[in-house]
């Protein structure tokens, strides 16, 4: 396998990663909302769902670190990091959905930042 598409992989779980996160929180809120629309109640444990949310945005991050071991590309490392840390403080200390947002979007450009820089 040769070192292209190594990098190539590790930005792929990186995105795919992140996505998860965005979707497990977006997308749990929609169907709650949709279900109870219906008439069709959805209890969700909030840390559970909250937890999940911190692990995938960590995994992410993690597959940054990975690239970044390749790359030395300390911008988006940084980004996703931040981004993490936001997310993380949002889940569990003060919840804000614009911080909420912004960070999403931290991660989300540090990966795909870490994907054009392993395309070049």
């Amino acid at each position: 396998m040769s070192e292209a598409s190594s990098k190539i992989r590790i930005g792929i779980w990186s995105g795919i990663l992140v996505g998860l996160s965005i979707l497990t929180c977006y997308g749990t809120l929609a169907l709650v909302a949709i279900l109870g629309l219906i008439g069709i109640p959805l209890n969700i444990h909030e840390g559970l769902w909250a937890s999940v949310i911190v692990v995938l945005a960590w995994a992410a991050v993690i597959g940054v670190v990975l690239e970044f071991r390749q790359l030395r590309a300390k911008g988006p490392l940084i980004l996703a990091v931040l981004g993490a840390l936001l997310i993380t403080a949002v889940m569990f200390v003060a919840y804000s959905r614009i911080v909420e947002i912004f960070a999403f979007a931290l991660i989300l450009i540090a990966v795909i930042w870490n994907r054009r820089l392993a395309s070049n």
